[in-house]
């Protein structure tokens, strides 16, 4: 008999596994919601005819909603074909390829823009030779 009276008080430590096991479940399907933060999304175009385009140009993207809204054209330059810009977010660059100084014997260049994070406007900095004709992408250190 004293078996029996002490067995009613023994630990069971298997019996607060449900309750530990929804405490668990509960922690890892509880769901913070996510920030949304607002982007400046820029876009090169083929600047040759039949293309209307004229160069670089900018959208607000919303990633909470997945919204995009156009912002229009921010930097007037030929065929920016390929743009990357710096981690930090202040400077943006446009390979510009098939330019009017290929067709004269010169070379394709690499533009260099100031970002307004305000407007998204593009401030050009400067305008340097790509070193060929045709170039096709930058890299921009992330150092």
């Amino acid at each position: 008999m004293p078996m029996e009276s002490h067995s009613r008080f023994r630990l069971r430590p298997w019996a607060a596994l449900p309750g530990l096991l929804l405490l668990v479940l509960a922690e890892i399907l509880a769901v913070t919601p996510a920030v949304a933060e607002n982007f400046i999304v820029y876009a090169g175009s083929y600047t040759d005819s039949p293309s209307t385009s004229k160069g670089i140009y900018a959208a607000r993207f919303e990633t909470g909603s997945g919204k995009i809204e156009p912002i229009g054209l921010v930097a007037k330059t030929v065929n920016p074909a390929f743009l990357s810009g710096t981690a930090d977010g202040r400077f943006l660059y446009a390979v510009n390829w098939q330019t009017p100084a290929v067709a004269a014997g010169g070379l394709d260049t690499v533009s260099a823009y100031r970002i307004d994070r305000d407007t998204a406007a593009l401030h050009l900095l400067n305008t340097v030779s790509a070193g060929g004709a045709l170039p096709n992408q930058d890299l921009v250190d992330p150092n």
